[in-house]
C-alpha cells in the first residue's frame, strides 16, 4: 500500500527506515508545515513533496502515517479519514478521550483502518512477556512498576517547547509506552489514580532561549486492572540521573523483568528465590518503527483490526487522561479488544 508521511520532524527518519523492511508498504510522499523541509526530505528520500492539505487528498496515497505534534492529532487525523485514507498516528491518538473516541467511531463509520503508536508493543520483548504471563511462567501476576525518568527532550530534540505543551509533558509523551505494555501484557485498566507536578515554569532550549512549561513534568500514578493485579507508573521530566529499573511484573511464583519499553527487542528475564534467567524470545527480532504500519497494511488487506489498535491507543488515552485528572474510574466501553 502506497503511504503518505504527514510530518516529517524529528522521528520521521525511524519510520522511514523500518517502512523499508516491509513490501507491503511503500513511502511515496510527504509533507510538513515546514515547507522547505518537507521539499528537503522528499528528495532525500526519493518521494514527491506535497502541502499537507493535498497529500491527505492525494488519490495514489492508501495510508496517512500521522507525525504532526500531538496537539494536531486529532484534527489532521479527521481530515485524513474524511479523505478516504487509512491512518497510522503517532502516540498519543489524541489528548482528549472525547476527541480519541470520535477518531474511533469516525474510521469505523468510514470503513477505514487506523491504527496507533506505539509499535514496540510488536516488538520481540514484549511479545515475549506477554506469552510468558500468557503461559503462567511466573504465576498470576499480583503487582507491577513501570519508571521512565529523564530531565527532558532539551538535550536531544531541536524543538523541545512542542513537549511541554497541550498532549506533552512525560505522561503523554513516554507514557503511552508503558501503559501500551502493560495492558498488552495484563490486560485492561480498570480504575487510575494519582499526582502530577511542575516543579518550574520555564525551560531552556538548545539555542539558549527560554520557554514557558504548561504541561505537567512530573507523574506518580496507581493502576489496577481488571484482572486484579495493580502497578505504579512513574513518568518525569525531572530526573537527572536514575538506576530504577524501566518495567518489573511481579507474580506469584517469579518476578518479570523487561527492557524499556521504547525499546523493540531486548532480553527478558525471570527471576526467582534461585536467580534470574533469560527468556527464549517469542517475537521476530530487527523490528523498528514503522512495524505499526506493515501491520496495518496486512491487517486491512486481511480484514481483521491492526495490532496496535486505535481502541487500545484510546483505552491508553483513557488512563493517561484519568491521571491527569488526579484519577478515576475508566470507561469501560474503551478496553481493548486486541489480542
Amino acid at each position: 500500500m502506497n503511504v503518505g508521511l504527514l510530518g516529517v520532524g524529528h522521528i520521521a527518519d525511524q519510520y522511514v527506515a523500518g517502512m523499508a523492511r516491509f513490501a507491503n508498504v511503500q513511502l511515496v510522499a510527504v509533507a510538513d508545515r515546514n515547507d522547505a523541509l518537507g521539499r528537503e526530505r522528499a528528495r532525500q528520500w526519493g518521494v514527491r513533496a506535497l502541502a499537507p492539505d493535498a497529500l491527505v487528498r492525494d488519490a495514489a496515497i492508501d495510508i496517512v502515517v500521522n507525525l504532526t505534534p500531538p496537539g494536531a492529532h486529532a484534527k489532521t487525523t479527521t481530515a485524513a479519514l474524511l479523505a478516504g485514507k487509512h491512518v497510522y498516528s503517532e502516540k498519543p491518538l489524541a489528548t482528549t478521550v472525547a476527541d480519541g473516541r470520535d477518531l474511533v467511531r469516525l474510521a469505523a463509520r468510514q470503513g477505514l483502518g487506523l491504527a496507533c503508536a506505539p509499535d514496540t508493543l510488536l516488538g520481540s520483548a514484549f511479545q515475549t512477556a506477554a506469552r510468558v504471563v500468557r503461559e503462567g511462567l511466573i504465576g498470576k501476576p499480583v503487582a507491577a512498576h513501570a519508571f521512565v525518568g529523564n530531565s527532558g527532550p532539551e538535550s536531544w530534540h531541536p524543538t523541545p517547547q512542542d513537549y511541554y505543551g497541550r498532549g506533552g509533558g512525560p505522561l503523554f509523551s513516554l507514557g503511552p509506552y508503558y501503559l501500551s505494555a502493560l495492558v498488552t501484557i495484563l490486560g485492561p485498566i480498570e480504575c487510575v489514580e494519582g499526582f502530577a507536578a511542575q516543579p518550574g515554569a520555564d525551560r531552556v532550549a538548545p539555542d539558549g532561549r527560554q520557554f514557558p512549561v504548561s504541561a505537567n513534568t512530573t507523574y506518580v500514578g496507581a493502576l489496577r486492572f481488571a484482572s486484579g493485579a495493580i502497578a505504579t507508573l512513574f513518568a518525569s521530566y525531572d530526573v537527572r540521573i536514575s538506576h530504577v529499573p524501566p518495567l518489573e511484573v511481579y507474580g506469584e511464583d517469579a518476578t518479570l523483568a523487561l527492557v524499556d519499553p521504547n525499546l523493540f527487542d531486548g532480553t527478558v528475564l525471570i527471576g526467582d528465590e534461585t536467580g534470574w534467567r533469560a527468556v527464549a524470545s517469542a517475537g521476530a527480532e530487527g523490528h523498528g518503527r514503522g512495524v505499526g504500519v506493515a501491520d496495518l497494511a496486512e491487517a486491512i488487506a486481511e480484514g481483521r483490526s491492526p495490532r496496535a489498535s486505535a481502541t487500545l491507543a484510546l483505552h491508553v488515552l483513557d488512563a493517561m487522561c484519568a491521571l491527569e485528572e488526579g484519577g478515576r474510574e475508566l470507561d469501560v466501553g474503551l478496553w481493548p479488544t486486541h489480542s
